[in-house]
């Protein structure tokens, strides 16, 4: 019996251990989402009619249904899809996001716009149902357009 220490190391055996380790990349996709979706930026020339500028930029479009004319800010459809599209803007007396539709498509107001206090943001999601060659426009009313990003998420409807 030892009593108040250590004893000296003793041998008593030995222990084996076998695992086995799988290294695997995550698969996360890195549109947010939908696999059917774009989000697009406005960077340069933002007015109130053109909240995503004469020069959007696209962090990704994943859908071929829509092309977007840069110089109108039209987005036009080529098939038939339903697609929620989520707006937010910066700037000056923001009061609200507007959605014109045309050739058909059918908007329906998922969430009010909602601006801050101040007016110098606002937000408002929709949801739009779009035929082959449909559109959508998408202007602001403010005195200025300091920022804007546009979210789409595309269904294909059959």
């Amino acid at each position: 019996m030892i009593v108040g220490g250590n004893a000296s190391a003793v041998t008593l055996g030995e222990l084996w251990v076998d695992y086995e380790v799988d290294l695997l990349t995550p698969q996360n996709e890195s549109t947010g989402g939908s696999s059917l979706s774009a989000l697009y930026t406005g960077t340069t020339g933002m007015t109130a009619a053109l909240p995503l500028g004469t020069a959007p930029t696209s962090a990704f479009s994943n859908f071929p249904f829509l092309s977007l004319d840069t110089s109108t800010g039209v987005f036009t459809s080529s098939a038939k899809v339903s697609a929620e599209i989520a707006v937010y803007c910066q700037g000056t007396n923001l009061t609200n996001i507007g959605f014109a539709s045309g050739g058909g498509s059918v908007l329906t107001s998922l969430i009010p716009a909602i601006a801050d206090a101040a007016a110098t943001s606002i937000s408002r999601v929709v949801k739009v149902q779009l035929y082959p060659g449909s559109t959508i426009d998408i202007s602001a009313t403010a005195t200025t357009v300091t920022s804007c990003v546009a979210r789409f998420g595309i269904y294909e409807l059959s």
